[in-house]
């Protein structure tokens, strides 16, 4: 008889244990679970029975400990169990796990019924073994509690509670929503590399332990989160999330989906090893609205970077595919694509086409069209580019020509290598510039308003690190006249302190288009010269040697107006001489000859000018009557009194004059 009662008080309970271990163990096992007892106790005193296992295993390691039963009062075992006010208590998962109810075991049919629920009410157990699915309803459950020892690290610093209905099939080792379970008050934060706030959603899965697979179903609707720079506020932008993993074969194969109801979809997989660690992976980004997307995700991350006030249009399809940490190929499709950033006066419209990129073999060929481009303020009209991007090398596919304003930046050479390094790039490029007015440059680039064109060639240049560097000569056709750079280097560019180096040659200049773009007063005529040793240091010329004059030509008629005597004449330190003569009846005067040099060194100026001696030189030789020379008497001056004497009323800019 006792052999009998415990047998069956052995059965129901080892069942009952299995049943709440299926339910919260960490990983189920792919074979069905075999049940080894240590220890049974079984007392039957006059107000109670009692029943204590010491240790509960379950193949192959998991183990419940401290199995305490008792059932108030004088109940038979045999041939019917029952008791109205049953305790149950045991350790799971580092936890202790009490329970209170009714129980009834027909032994005889082997039917066992258990109804209880858990001390702070928020697990309700609905057991029937004559039923294939047992149900557990949850309110108000702590997730943390039952977070099994693997994520200790999240149990740590997470708070959050669940209410639905759970389903268990043991025969089958099938956990699941019956409906989906609410969770709220979700509230997780890992160093400054995650933080979650009042998260709250719901979620359907189901846990196949035979099959060793989870499948899940999220849905956060409310909170927000901080991952890395990217901030979200699913209470603006509901996020949806699809996980199913496969444990089976010494491995974890993950697939996984997210998605929002209309601003974009993404979906991969991934394989890890049976030590967690990253075997291959791939995935798919599907952005159907990029202006959602920017205004609630990406927007955030490019302030980090300066780029505020974003605005976005349109959408792409980017896939990427990698091993471990190592990314070996992405392609990137887009679809009237269009962006612009205002601060940086930087924006793209219809951009439309395929990027494709590899690391360990030569990548597709990528092209990319537009209908207008805008960089740093300057306006590229439609236009397309072919290129391949492989590893970190960047190569344009031959002869391309992008329309600027009136004329056309032609690229005849581009290169780059070693992008993706610590290093700078390293880039060369053979171009040149058809006529571009200076007008339209000047005020997309807030300069003052240039009069004239541009134009010349771009011929070998060199970017090696910070320094950029020219092969040949650079000629720049500006103000109807020609600009040549020898021995041109710049270091720094965009960086901190950046070191511009050349030798200049002026030649045939038109001062009416030089003179006429500032308010300096006009002089007509052509201006040639030579800067040697040009060096330009965090934007101010630090050190050159410098002289430029006029030329007379047959086209060209050589005056000056009174103010431009008055503007040229502040640099000896008078100003305001011909307003006090008669002179001043005279809008314009005719001269023979102008020169002007400055040997810069330690932000000393040693002027010069047409003759030099006895501490004097000239500046402007006059001609025709009246005749009107402009002499200075300090060949020495500060470079920044220099400057601000001579160009003191360069900085207001005018319109060109109408003749």
């Amino acid at each position: 008889m006792l052999t009998t009662l415990r047998r069956a008080l052995n059965t129901s309970y080892v069942m009952f244990s299995a049943f709440v271990w299926l339910f919260f163990s960490a990983c189920l096992q792919a074979q069905t679970p075999q049940y080894q007892i240590k220890d049974l106790h079984i007392e039957q005193q006059q107000k109670s029975t009692i029943l204590r296992i010491k240790e509960l295993f379950v193949a192959p390691d998991i183990h419940i400990k401290d199995i305490y039963y008792q059932c108030q009062g004088t109940v038979d075992l045999y041939p019917n169990h029952t008791c109205q006010e049953a305790e149950l208590a045991f350790d799971l998962q580092q936890n202790r796990l009490q329970l209170v109810g009714q129980v009834n075991y027909d032994v005889l049919e082997q039917v066992l019924k258990i109804n209880a629920v858990d001390q702070d009410n928020t697990m309700v157990f609905n057991y029937d073994s004559a039923r294939k699915r047992q149900d557990i309803q949850l309110t108000d459950w702590p997730i943390k509690k039952w977070l099994p020892p693997l994520f200790k690290s999240i149990k740590d610093n997470l708070t959050a509670t669940a209410n639905g209905d759970i389903g268990v099939t043991l025969n089958q080792g099938l956990i699941k929503s019956i409906e989906p379970v609410k969770f709220s008050s979700l509230d997780y934060e890992h160093s400054d590399d995650l933080i979650a706030l009042g998260l709250a959603g719901q979620i359907e899965f189901a846990w196949h332990s035979q099959q060793q697979s989870v499948t899940a179903e999220l849905s956060i609707n409310q909170g927000e989160a901080l991952l890395k720079q990217v901030y979200v506020n699913f209470s603006e932008f509901p996020l949806q999330l699809s996980l199913n993993i496969d444990m089976s074969d010494q491995r974890y194969a993950i697939h996984w989906g997210l998605a929002h109801e209309s601003a974009f979809t993404a979906k991969g997989e991934l394989g890890l090893s049976d030590s967690f660690g990253i075997n291959s992976w791939q995935a798919q980004v599907n952005i159907k609205d990029s202006h959602l997307v920017n205004k609630h995700i990406t927007n955030s991350v490019l302030e980090i970077y300066g780029f505020n006030q974003n605005q976005a249009d349109g959408g792409f399809l980017l896939t990427a595919s990698g091993h471990g940490n190592q990314v070996e190929h992405v392609t990137a499709q887009f679809e009237d694509f269009s962006f612009a950033n205002q601060k940086r006066k930087l924006s793209v419209s219809g951009l439309t086409g395929e990027v494709d990129w590899q690391w360990h073999q030569t990548s597709q060929p990528s092209n990319l069209s537009w209908q207008s481009l805008i960089l740093s303020g300057l306006p590229i009209k439609q236009a397309s580019l072919d290129f391949n991007l492989s590893e970190d090398h960047f190569s344009l596919y031959g002869r391309h020509q992008f329309p600027v304003f009136d004329g056309a930046l032609v690229i005849q050479r581009l290169t780059v290598n070693d992008f993706m390094a610590e290093e700078p790039a390293e880039l060369q490029m053979d171009a040149e510039i058809e006529p571009i007015s200076l007008l339209p440059v000047s005020q997309a680039l807030d300069w003052p308003q240039l009069a004239g064109q541009i134009s010349g060639e771009l011929p070998g240049m060199v970017k090696t690190g910070n320094v950029i560097e020219f092969d040949g000569t650079l000629h720049l056709s500006v103000f109807d006249g020609s600009i040549r750079f020898e021995n041109l280097s710049m270091e720094r560019l965009f960086g901190v302190a950046p070191v511009i180096a050349a030798d200049v040659d002026i030649n045939l200049l038109d001062l009416a288009l030089l003179t006429q773009t500032y308010d300096f007063g006009l002089i007509t005529g052509r201006l040639s010269g030579q800067i040697d040793q040009l060096r330009i240091t965090n934007w101010k010329v630090d050190r050159m040697d410098a002289s430029i004059y006029s030329v007379e030509t047959e086209d060209s008629d050589q005056t000056i107006s009174q103010k431009a005597i008055e503007n040229i004449s502040a640099i000896g330190g008078i100003k305001g001489a011909l307003s006090r003569t008669f002179l001043r009846f005279f809008d314009e005067f005719k001269y023979n000859k102008l020169k002007l040099s400055c040997k810069l060194h330690n932000s000393v100026c040693q002027i010069g000018g047409i003759d030099n001696q006895n501490g004097r030189f000239t500046i402007v030789e006059g001609g025709g009557i009246p005749k009107i020379n402009i002499v200075g008497f300090a060949r020495e001056i500060a470079w920044d009194v220099f400057i601000s004497r001579l160009l003191n009323a360069s900085y207001e800019s005018r319109p060109p004059h109408k003749s």
